[in-house]
């Protein structure tokens, strides 16, 4: 923060819309401090900490949306989201290589994470998902990126008999190779969803508290699987009976998959 401060920055933007976040624009000294109207901050006390504010967003248009939205304050008008090009250095691809194995042009990743507990999957749920893609020719893999993650992997890897088995440990840039070379990537609402469709790649989204309209991935060819149920969408980090997650079936999964890949496949000739 000492650093920033010596910037002191003539403009700041706050994406995150909340009351430490437009408070650091203020303590950073930024003369002109851009932020959403009331109704679009995920705190409105942080209002008053803004010079400007943007017009009021419809909070059911996707958050890549809302925040493209934001730039509107300096005269800039949004248009279709773009695909980054995100480059992969060198270095990750080997190095992945000596991890993971080599390139299998059946993989799916099987993301089994979830930084909210209400986004996490069952077990048994993606273990007969992961036997599911076996007995179809494709060659599934556990994707997990925090300790309690791994232990669920290896969980599920023991429900499939060790048929399906969880990645090492891998860096940020050896993940988003592992994305970027992979058939699908099946996630909840977390950060390999977003990267794999950053990338291009295809997806298949798992949405419980978290609305897919908002969320999911922009990739037309992509698409998201939900237990239809009316308490789903709640934003909830906790729940006693995670009914959104646990009444999504493996064979709904699995059949969405199907139609993403046959989608991806027709669109490649």
């Amino acid at each position: 923060m000492r650093d920033l401060r010596r910037v002191r920055p003539d403009l700041s933007l706050d994406f995150q819309g909340t009351l430490k976040s437009a408070f650091t624009g203020l303590l950073l000294g930024s003369k002109e401090r851009l932020g959403f109207a009331g109704e679009n901050l995920r705190e409105g006390a942080a209002s008053p900490l803004y010079t400007k504010r943007a017009a009021p967003f419809d909070e059911g248009e996707h958050v890549t949306r809302k925040n493209l939205h934001l730039l509107t304050l300096l005269g800039l008008e949004p248009g279709r989201p773009l695909y980054p090009g995100i480059r992969i250095p060198a270095q990750a691809q080997e190095s992945l290589g000596k991890k993971a194995g080599g390139h299998s042009s059946r993989r799916i990743l099987l993301n089994v994470g979830g930084a909210w507990k209400t986004k996490r999957w069952p077990s048994p749920s993606w273990a007969k998902t992961a036997l599911g893609l076996k007995e179809r020719g494709y060659d599934p893999l556990l994707l997990w990126g925090a300790p309690a993650e791994e232990v669920q992997a290896w969980e599920i890897s023991r429900l499939t008999g060790g048929q399906v088995l969880p990645t090492p440990f891998l860096t940020l840039p050896e993940v988003t190779a592992l994305l970027e070379g992979s058939l699908l990537t099946v996630s909840a609402d977390s950060f390999p969803l977003h990267m794999a469709d950053a990338l291009g790649r295809l997806t298949v989204g798992l949405f419980g508290p978290t609305p897919p309209k908002r969320n999911g991935p922009l990739n037309p060819l992509s698409a998201t699987v939900t237990s239809g149920l009316e308490c789903s969408f709640c934003f909830r980090r906790e729940c006693d009976t995670m009914a959104c997650m646990n009444r999504i079936t493996p064979e709904n999964l699995l059949l969405r998959i199907e139609e993403v890949l046959t989608k991806g496949s027709d669109s490649a000739h």
